[in-house]
């Protein structure tokens, strides 16, 4: 049980730590044009 459990617990992490990098990066993006029109 406890060693099923380890390759879905990563996987599930590295799919957390996606979403936030994706999250992140548009985030950023969305920074920048802003920061574009304010000028």
């Amino acid at each position: 049980m406890f060693v099923n459990f380890i390759p879905y617990y990563s996987s599930n992490l590295s799919f957390i730590l996606n979403s936030t990098a994706i999250a992140t990066l548009s985030f950023t993006e969305k920074l920048r044009s802003l920061q574009l029109k304010l000028r």
